[in-house]
Order: C-alpha cells, then structure tokens, then sequence
C-alpha cells in the first residue's frame, strides 16, 4: 500500500522488479536489486503505457507506482 518512485529501497521494490522481470519486453535488464533506479522507473513506465494505467508520459502519475499501478499489477501478476 506503499507508494514507490524513483530513489527508493525496499523489500517493496524488489517484489515489483521480480514481477515486471517476468516480462522481458517491459523490463529487460531484468534487474532485482531493491533500488528503484533508473531502469526500473523505465519499465514501470513500459508497463504503465502497455495496461493502459495511464494514456501518456504527460498524465501524472507516470512512472510512479501508486494506487492505479498497484492495482495493475495485481491484476496482472496474480
């Protein structure tokens, strides 16, 4: 229920990189480190755009992990 940006570590942000490295078109660096960095941001945008989270790399939340990604995500991975 945590929101996860750019910068952060935790044992949160590892989950989400083990499940958007299961998809190698979105994370293919496939990196499962705890540290949100730069390629991590750029998969959860990949992932943002392909599910339709958001429309565009204008609309805010982008490359956040907020409540509409969460949600994503446990729709897809689930």
């Amino acid at each position: 229920n945590v929101n996860l940006k750019f910068g952060m570590r935790s044992s949160d942000v590892y989950r989400l990189q083990q499940l958007l490295a299961t998809d190698s078109k979105i994370y293919p660096e496939g990196i499962v480190s705890g540290y949100f960095g730069s390629k991590t941001l750029e998969a959860v945008k990949r992932f943002q755009l392909k599910y339709g989270v958001v429309s565009s790399d204008s609309e805010t939340g982008y490359g956040l992990v907020g409540p509409k990604t969460r949600l994503k995500l446990q729709e897809i991975f689930k």
